[in-house]
């Protein structure tokens, strides 16, 4: 499944914060460790920026206005936004920071990987993938369209 890296910010600030260069002078956060620092530090390694231990600080701080924005994987933000009390904060759409992957791995010689991969093609050809994508809220990121780029403003 595709995933990327984006950037979430409160809803007031939807003209201040639409696009990467504007994004640039704000108070940036992640949660360190995590892609969301990689792509803060590539894209701003001189910018103002904050790491937190938990994904719940960095969003609390954006909540309170002591930070602009999170970087943040997708499914995590929509997570956090749709049931986790974060509401007032949206992702900017328009911002993508990096493309990802998520991947299931097994030990080399495993015939596990088989047969996950069976289940996984039955799932996709009877639509049952496409139904757990959609209920999450996450149809976007199950496509087969190919990624131009890992930036897109």
């Amino acid at each position: 499944m595709n995933n990327k890296q984006i950037v979430v910010i409160r809803k007031s600030n939807i003209i201040k914060y639409h696009s990467l260069e504007s994004i640039s002078e704000a108070k940036l956060s992640f949660k360190i460790g995590t892609l969301g620092e990689t792509a803060i530090m590539k894209f701003f390694p001189n910018g103002n920026y904050q790491g937190f231990e938990s994904i719940e600080d960095a969003f609390t701080e954006l909540q309170n206005g002591k930070a602009d924005v999170v970087a943040i994987d997708y499914t995590i933000a929509k997570d956090k936004i749709n049931n986790g009390g974060f509401s007032d904060l949206m992702i900017v759409e328009s911002i993508e920071l990096m493309n990802d992957q998520y991947a299931i791995g097994f030990r080399h010689g495993s015939d596990m990987s088989k047969k996950v991969n069976s289940v996984i093609k039955n799932m996709t050809l009877d639509g049952t993938l496409n139904a757990i994508a959609e209920k999450y809220d996450l149809l976007s990121l199950y496509t087969k369209e190919e990624q131009s780029s890992t930036l897109k403003v």
